[in-house]
């Protein structure tokens, strides 16, 4: 009788854990942030995400990628709640559609020029494609501010717009242009596919990509959701600086390119954030 008694006594308190953890999930708060594309530029939230941050605050994060046209109108609209990409937001705001950024996660982008095999130079680049994502664009500008560095201007060489980092990765495969702007973990996989790298935009450009995004609206009626968020993304950043080497090794978004080269993209992003 007083092993069913136990037994019993087990069960309960296995089922009120069980209770509580349901409790506590379904009193999560769903929120949505938008990013245009797989990359480091928005590690920070992405650690957040991993490393139950958000949760820590009472949130559900979800991570949705879309075009930055479409996030700019979604934005607006409520249909997200975050914007992780800077570009939609200011777009939205020269708009007049009451888009706002409430912070930058980063002060620097961390891109780096992607080129052919074959081009071994600046000086090779004249005459050739640089793809983009779209004219215009963040990284579009940051483009050409990276040619004009490398001492290319305007009429030597031209510009495509083919879209996200797949399709341009695919054009340069089938060499329609001879080089692109990639983010991490893109541009490591594509230095050791052959491919080279002619520089990084953190050393080139002082202009934030990352940040946080919201409607005008949101700030006004819901400024805890706004300090939960923030407080979030400022913990995991805090996580980059003092523990690189282990966020990197446990991210679902590095854990297929080399580490060691993703963790010196890394650095590179930390000491300009």
């Amino acid at each position: 009788m007083m092993c069913y008694r136990r037994i019993f006594s087990f069960l309960v308190a296995l089922f009120s854990v069980a209770a509580f953890r349901v409790s506590a999930s379904a009193d999560l708060r769903k929120v949505t942030f938008s990013y245009s594309a797989v990359s480091m530029t928005w590690f920070p939230v992405k650690v957040a995400v991993e490393r139950n941050l958000f949760r820590n605050e009472g949130l559900e994060a979800q991570l949705v990628q879309m075009n930055g046209n479409v996030a700019t109108v979604a934005l607006a609209n409520g249909h997200i709640d975050f914007s992780l990409n800077i570009s939609p937001v200011l777009n939205g705001a020269i708009q007049g559609l009451g888009t706002k950024l409430v912070a930058a996660l980063n002060s620097r982008p961390l891109f780096a020029l992607v080129v052919r095999p074959e081009i071994t130079s600046a000086a090779d680049l004249k005459g050739k494609v640089l793809a983009v994502s779209s004219f215009g664009n963040t990284q579009a500008i940051l483009t050409e501010k990276h040619l004009y560095h490398l001492g290319l201007r305007k009429g030597d060489y031209q510009l495509l717009a083919l879209g996200a980092t797949p399709a341009r990765v695919a054009a340069m495969e089938k060499n329609l242009a001879q080089g692109s702007l990639m983010p991490p973990p893109t541009n490591v996989q594509m230095e050791n596919k052959g491919y080279r790298l002619l520089g990084n935009t953190a050393e080139v450009v002082v202009n934030p990509v990352a940040g946080l995004g919201v409607h005008e609206e949101r700030i006004k009626k819901d400024s805890d959701l706004i300090k939960r968020t923030l407080r979030a993304s400022l913990r995991s950043l805090q996580l980059l600086q003092t523990a690189p080497k282990e966020t990197v090794k446990k991210s679902s978004w590095t854990g297929r390119t080399h580490q060691k080269k993703m963790r010196c993209a890394l650095s590179t992003w930390r000491s300009r954030v």
